[in-house]
Protein backbone atom coordinates (compact mmCIF):
# COMPACT_ATOMS: atom_id res chain seq x y z
CA UNK A 1 0.00 0.00 0.00
CA UNK A 2 1.38 3.25 -1.20
CA UNK A 3 2.30 5.65 1.96
CA UNK A 4 0.55 9.48 1.58
CA UNK A 5 2.76 12.15 1.82
CA UNK A 6 2.52 12.84 5.66
CA UNK A 7 3.54 9.10 6.38
CA UNK A 8 6.31 8.88 4.06
CA UNK A 9 8.44 10.86 6.36
CA UNK A 10 8.34 7.87 9.02
CA UNK A 11 9.90 5.48 6.58
CA UNK A 12 12.45 4.33 6.76
CA UNK A 13 12.89 4.08 10.21
CA UNK A 14 16.67 2.62 11.79
CA UNK A 15 17.05 1.66 15.10
CA UNK A 16 13.57 1.21 16.35
CA UNK A 17 12.66 -0.59 19.71
CA UNK A 18 10.33 -3.33 18.22
CA UNK A 19 8.76 -6.46 20.38
CA UNK A 20 6.30 -9.18 19.61
CA UNK A 21 3.12 -10.86 20.77
CA UNK A 22 1.51 -13.54 20.59
CA UNK A 23 -0.98 -16.57 22.17
CA UNK A 24 -2.90 -14.22 24.73
CA UNK A 25 -3.90 -12.13 21.75
CA UNK A 26 -4.25 -14.99 19.30
CA UNK A 27 -7.60 -15.27 18.03
CA UNK A 28 -8.90 -11.93 19.62
CA UNK A 29 -9.69 -8.68 17.42
CA UNK A 30 -7.33 -6.46 15.85
CA UNK A 31 -7.70 -2.80 15.40
CA UNK A 32 -8.50 -3.59 11.88
CA UNK A 33 -11.23 -5.91 12.44
CA UNK A 34 -9.52 -9.14 11.60
CA UNK A 35 -8.73 -11.89 14.03
CA UNK A 36 -4.91 -11.48 15.51
CA UNK A 37 -3.11 -14.49 14.63
CA UNK A 38 0.26 -15.67 15.80
CA UNK A 39 1.26 -17.48 13.06
CA UNK A 40 0.82 -14.59 10.23
CA UNK A 41 3.40 -12.13 9.52
CA UNK A 42 1.72 -9.25 10.74
CA UNK A 43 2.84 -5.70 13.16
CA UNK A 44 0.84 -3.58 15.31
CA UNK A 45 1.74 0.24 14.60
CA UNK A 46 0.45 3.82 15.99
CA UNK A 47 0.38 5.34 12.59
CA UNK A 48 0.83 3.21 9.42
CA UNK A 49 -2.55 2.57 7.37
CA UNK A 50 -3.86 -0.77 8.12
CA UNK A 51 -2.47 -2.80 4.70
CA UNK A 52 1.05 -1.44 4.80
CA UNK A 53 3.53 -3.73 3.94
CA UNK A 54 7.01 -3.38 5.61
CA UNK A 55 10.30 -4.73 5.46
CA UNK A 56 11.81 -5.33 9.24
CA UNK A 57 15.09 -6.06 9.82
CA UNK A 58 17.15 -7.25 12.86
CA UNK A 59 19.96 -4.81 13.20
CA UNK A 60 21.84 -7.67 15.54
CA UNK A 61 21.91 -10.62 13.04
CA UNK A 62 20.76 -8.88 9.90
CA UNK A 63 17.26 -11.54 9.17
CA UNK A 64 14.59 -10.11 7.06
CA UNK A 65 11.03 -10.37 7.20
CA UNK A 66 7.63 -8.77 5.22
CA UNK A 67 5.15 -8.22 7.74
CA UNK A 68 1.09 -6.50 6.53
CA UNK A 69 0.27 -3.69 9.38
CA UNK A 70 -3.17 -4.89 10.48
CA UNK A 71 -3.21 -3.67 14.14
CA UNK A 72 -2.47 -0.31 16.58
CA UNK A 73 0.54 -0.40 18.97
CA UNK A 74 2.60 -1.20 20.58
CA UNK A 75 1.06 0.91 23.90
CA UNK A 76 4.45 1.07 25.51
CA UNK A 77 6.38 4.26 24.37
CA UNK A 78 9.64 2.92 24.98
CA UNK A 79 8.50 0.43 21.75
CA UNK A 80 7.60 1.69 18.39
CA UNK A 81 6.70 -1.56 16.22
CA UNK A 82 4.65 -5.19 17.79
CA UNK A 83 5.67 -7.75 15.33
CA UNK A 84 3.50 -10.99 15.79
CA UNK A 85 4.86 -14.76 17.02
CA UNK A 86 5.82 -15.55 13.65
CA UNK A 87 7.71 -12.34 12.86
CA UNK A 88 9.62 -11.91 15.69
CA UNK A 89 10.81 -16.37 15.39
CA UNK A 90 11.82 -15.31 11.83
CA UNK A 91 13.68 -12.25 12.83
CA UNK A 92 15.09 -14.65 15.26
CA UNK A 93 13.92 -12.53 18.43
CA UNK A 94 11.51 -14.94 20.39
CA UNK A 95 13.77 -15.07 23.38
CA UNK A 96 14.73 -11.81 23.49
CA UNK A 97 11.44 -10.32 23.55
CA UNK A 98 12.78 -7.31 21.77
CA UNK A 99 14.83 -5.71 19.36
CA UNK A 100 16.78 -3.30 17.35
CA UNK A 101 15.10 -3.14 13.78
CA UNK A 102 15.22 -0.98 11.22
CA UNK A 103 11.36 -0.43 8.84
CA UNK A 104 11.48 -0.03 5.83
CA UNK A 105 8.68 -0.01 2.83
CA UNK A 106 8.43 -2.53 0.37
CA UNK A 107 10.80 -1.91 -3.06
CA UNK A 108 8.86 -2.41 -6.14
CA UNK A 109 10.99 -5.47 -6.68
CA UNK A 110 10.54 -7.03 -3.72
CA UNK A 111 6.39 -7.18 -3.77
CA UNK A 112 6.05 -10.40 -5.21
CA UNK A 113 8.53 -12.01 -2.66
CA UNK A 114 6.74 -9.75 0.31
CA UNK A 115 3.12 -11.26 -1.01
CA UNK A 116 4.60 -14.65 -1.44
CA UNK A 117 5.70 -14.79 2.47
CA UNK A 118 3.11 -13.53 3.70
CA UNK A 119 0.83 -15.84 2.34
CA UNK A 120 3.28 -19.38 3.46
CA UNK A 121 1.72 -19.22 7.39
CA UNK A 122 -1.85 -19.34 5.67
CA UNK A 123 -0.83 -22.32 3.50
CA UNK A 124 0.82 -24.40 5.89
CA UNK A 125 -2.33 -23.91 8.43
CA UNK A 126 -4.59 -24.83 5.24
CA UNK A 127 -2.00 -27.91 4.23
CA UNK A 128 -1.92 -29.20 7.90
CA UNK A 129 -5.20 -29.22 8.10
CA UNK A 130 -5.50 -31.31 4.85
CA UNK A 131 -3.35 -33.63 5.79
CA UNK A 132 -5.26 -33.65 9.46
CA UNK A 133 -8.56 -34.03 7.45
CA UNK A 134 -6.87 -37.00 5.02
CA UNK A 135 -5.87 -38.93 8.18
CA UNK A 136 -9.18 -39.15 10.20
CA UNK A 137 -10.79 -40.04 6.59
CA UNK A 138 -8.18 -42.78 6.41
CA UNK A 139 -9.06 -44.07 10.04
CA UNK A 140 -12.60 -44.19 9.21
CA UNK A 141 -12.21 -46.13 6.48
CA UNK A 142 -10.43 -48.63 8.80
Amino acid sequence: MPLGDDLRKELPAIGVQASWYGEPHHGRPTASGERFDRNRLTAAHRRLPFGTILKVTNLDNGRQVFVRVNDRGPFSPKRDLDLSEAAARRLGMLDAGEALVSIDPVERDEIAEARRMLQEPAQAAENSARRAGEMIARAKRR
